[in-house]
């Protein structure tokens, strides 16, 4: 039940009356509802206030004393009613909060590399849902429009109608609070989105950068496989032709064999994506920067999963702050009113006022606190996981770079060395186990080239899903 109305229509004699009435409202909180009403009786007729005896303001107007009920025509009544509601109406008007500026292009950033396009239209739909919420909220309840005592006589109202419109108020404080709250809804969801668009950049970084790796080996083994078929080949012409001996001919043929079995590696099917490629030794590319709070300010800036559990924790504080503002004291209602009193042969015109005082009661403030600090913990917690992976990652990036010109020196050799070969090869040159040792430690060469850019390659994809950001938006020394 809402609060109590008062008798306020009731006159007293030729007065207006003051009267104070205290009820228990129906709230979460259990509060005294304080409702002052006034009635201004006023006549038609000309008059002058007089003094009440007992303090009170009155009016009272000299007339002759009705010889009969008086009734009030259809649109006079109409008119105060009409009048009334543009008046419980008038202060709502500002009541509408101006929606927030708009997210298309924060949804447009998280949603960017998402594969799956189902389960991004269902995190776009949450978000969208959680910003339509967050924009509905006003300090206004809502209106009660009353008409009590309706009864006809001889085709007209009777004087015993009573029309009354209500504006009911929130608690400005809990209002904000609960407006926090969808505030936080919608950062939640937000991250949800980028979630899953960092989780598919991170998985596409990693398909990539393994995908151009195992081109290149491919690539690597199967000019080394020409060259070992090559060399095989001279070996059994010399072999037949009696210039070699069998023990030579017997371990240059076992050993390509072998090299040829063993050194093959896997298929690559996966085709490279232009924008997740092996880091380049030869590039003189500076080292990145490793400072501890340059790493958390980037985590807590781009990393949606973090971001996800600093709005579940403010989420919960709003929550507390919600409980907390249902103490506070606050106006209910507001009430403009007219009455046709035919009896006494007076109109009335009424206003009602009642504040909320929230005496009584317990609120869940304790346990939403407690929830916003598990919260936060859980943040702390990954934060410190997140700086250690992207620490590790801009380690290993950085011991690249710093080597990078050995390990350009080391492709170098061994381009030079498989061109030895070829041309050994050509003029059948030397002997053949030389030719397929000098070629099978160029291939070596190139394979550790290639495993050390594909290390780093996927480190750049551990410091992107560790911090948010892409290896070429990292800020360099």
């Amino acid at each position: 039940m809402g609060p109590h109305r008062t008798g306020c229509w009731r006159p007293v004699g030729r007065r207006a009356v003051w009267s104070c009435k205290a009820g228990i409202a129906n709230h979460a909180v259990p509060s005294i509802p304080l409702t002052l009403a006034s009635a201004l009786l006023v006549d038609p007729t000309q008059g002058k206030p007089e003094a009440d005896v007992l303090g009170g303001p009155s009016f009272s107007h000299p007339r002759t004393p009705p010889t009969g009920r008086r009734h009030r025509s259809t649109g006079q009544l109409l008119l105060a009613f009409v009048l009334a509601l543009a008046l419980a109406f008038l202060p709502g008007c500002a009541g509408h909060p101006q929606p927030p500026d708009s997210m298309d292009d924060q949804i447009e950033r998280a949603a960017e590399g998402a594969a799956d396009e189902t389960v991004v239209e269902a995190a776009r739909r949450r978000l969208e849902a959680a910003l339509l919420r967050e924009r509905v909220g006003s300090w206004l309840d809502r209106l009660e429009l009353r008409l009590n005592r309706i009864r006809s006589r001889d085709q007209a109202i009777d004087d015993d109608l009573e029309l009354s419109a209500r504006l009911h108020f929130n608690n400005p404080s809990e209002q904000q609070a609960i407006q926090d709250v969808y505030q936080a809804d919608t950062e939640i969801a937000l991250a949800e989105l980028g979630e899953i668009s960092l989780e598919n950049r991170t998985e596409r970084c990693d398909r990539s950068i393994e995908a151009d790796a195992a081109h290149r080996l491919e690539e690597a083994y199967l000019t080394y496989l020409a060259r070992i078929q090559e060399i095989r080949r001279w070996t059994e012409d010399l072999s037949s032709e009696g210039l070699l001996d069998e023990l030579s001919t017997a371990e240059t043929l076992l050993e390509a064999e072998t090299e040829l079995l063993t050194s093959r590696p896997e298929p690559a099917l996966l085709t490279p994506e232009p924008a997740f490629r092996l880091p380049d030794p030869t590039a003189d590319e500076r080292p990145l920067v490793q400072d501890e709070r340059v790493i958390r300010a980037l985590i807590r800036e781009h990393n949606p999963s973090y971001q996800e559990r600093a709005a579940a924790s403010s989420r919960y504080l709003a929550l507390a702050q919600r409980e907390q503002s249902r103490r506070h004291v606050h106006l209910d209602f507001l009430e403009l009113g007219y009455e046709p009193l035919g009896e006494q042969g007076f109109d009335a015109f009424g206003a009602q006022i009642s504040v909320n005082l929230p005496l009584f009661g317990t609120t869940s403030e304790g346990y939403y606190r407690q929830l916003g600090d598990a919260a936060l913990l859980e943040g702390s917690a990954l934060e410190e996981e997140l700086v250690r992976m992207a620490a590790i990652a801009l380690a290993d990036i950085n011991s690249f770079r710093r080597d990078a010109s050995a390990w350009s020196a080391l492709l170098a050799q061994a381009i030079q060395a498989d061109q030895i070969v070829d041309s050994w090869l050509a003029q059948r040159r030397g002997e053949p186990r030389d030719l397929l040792r000098l070629s099978r430690r160029a291939f070596g060469a190139r394979q550790a080239v290639i495993e050390r850019q594909l290390s780093a390659g996927l480190s750049a994809c551990t410091l992107l899903s560790a911090s948010g950001v892409p290896l070429s938006e990292w800020p360099g020394i």
